[in-house]
């Protein structure tokens, strides 16, 4: 806030190249572990935009814990991962739910690309991305849930999106119909009194 347009030129489109980047991602799986229990599909996307009002995007990532210099198991486990691929990834479920709620929550209450009034949202969208382990379905289920009670909207979707060969959890919601932009307000007055 109060950056020439200039100046903040770098940060304004990391912003919308990273945001829109992990919507467009949503659903395209390119490999059997990436897809979801949960697809988002392009429909959904087209689904979630209404007719009127605004559409804001939120995100929010955090690095995961690497499990580098775990206990690889037996002799036969550490085979078993390097030839078949499997990895016995032990995440907490607790540490891995926390996960998922404490980033949806950011990237709601955090910067939007328009803040906005959330009760004035009348559609929503949530992709979780991250390692297969960590986006446990429960804690997928009860962040949609409370995206519905925060914006007191029955119409949201969510999906995950595994990401196997990262070490990262993010979740993009888009917020859609929105209708108080506080800063459109103000863009708005100024113009009235300068007339």
């Amino acid at each position: 806030m109060g950056r020439p347009v200039e100046a903040a030129t770098e940060t304004l489109n990391e912003t919308v190249v990273t945001r829109l980047g992990a919507l467009f991602a949503a659903g395209e799986a390119t490999a059997a572990d990436a897809v979801g229990q949960s697809v988002v599909d392009a429909s959904e996307i087209i689904n979630t935009f209404s007719d009127s009002g605004f559409t804001t995007l939120g995100y929010a990532s955090q690095e995961l814990q690497a499990n580098d210099g775990r206990d690889n198991g037996t002799v036969i486990d550490q085979l078993r991962n390097r030839f078949l691929g499997g990895e016995s990834e032990d995440v907490d479920e607790i540490e891995a739910y926390n996960a998922v709620e404490t980033t949806l929550r950011r990237a709601v209450r955090g910067k939007l690309t328009a803040e906005c009034e959330l009760d004035s949202a009348d559609r929503a969208l949530a992709v979780f991305a991250g390692p297969p382990a960590w986006l446990i379905r429960d804690a997928v289920t009860d962040g949609r849930r409370w995206l519905t009670e925060e914006l007191q909207s029955p119409e949201v979707r969510s999906g995950d999106m595994p990401t196997p060969d990262r070490d990262t959890l993010s979740v993009l919601v888009v917020l859609s119909g929105v209708t108080e932009l506080p800063r459109l307000t103000e863009l708005k007055t100024l113009v009235e009194d300068s007339r």
